[in-house]
């Protein structure tokens, strides 16, 4: 039995699959894997590639700290605004004069917080290293729920999933 690392309570479930119809021999495969712990707020965490439209310098970067709509996750369909939080750009905040002298919470201004987009986002899988989490740009963080796993994530793995 697994505990909860947000309550700290006991629970049988980690993850569960979705399936489009009722499965058979011959739909082995699940729709979707919900990982429990990824679930936050009617969003799922994912790993995406973003667009930051700075007119003068557009440029990209990828996060393995996305939130999407969950519902948008299940049903595997594009994004709009408000469908995800969004994630300021690191780049166009640390090269902004007006912000450049204040700590990294406290970064953004009219003149670097760009519109950005997420132009690509699929399913997380660990990774066995990575970056550390930056909690002043995670939007569960900043939200007042910590993160309690820093665990790094990438690109899916194929699973091979028999149910009979």
């Amino acid at each position: 039995m697994n505990k909860c690392k947000e309550c700290d309570k006991e629970s049988l479930v980690t993850s569960f699959f979705l399936y489009n119809q009722q499965p058979n021999r011959a739909s082995k495969k699940p729709d979707v894997e919900i990982v429990c712990r990824l679930e936050w707020n009617n969003h799922y965490r994912v790993f995406a590639e973003w667009k930051c439209n700075n007119p003068k310098s557009p440029h990209e970067w990828k996060s393995s700290y996305t939130w999407i709509l969950l519902r948008n996750y299940i049903e595997k369909s594009p994004l709009e605004k408000g469908d995800y939080y969004e994630q300021k750009c690191h780049e166009c905040r640390e090269e902004c004069k007006v912000c450049k002298k204040k700590p990294k919470e406290e970064r953004g201004c009219k003149k670097c917080d760009h519109d950005t987009v997420v132009s690509n986002h699929s399913q997380l899988v660990q990774s066995p290293g990575g970056k550390p989490h930056k909690r002043w740009l995670c939007a569960k963080c900043k939200g007042g729920s910590i993160c309690r796993s820093d665990n790094n994530y990438r690109i899916p793995r194929q699973r091979n999933i028999e149910l009979f």
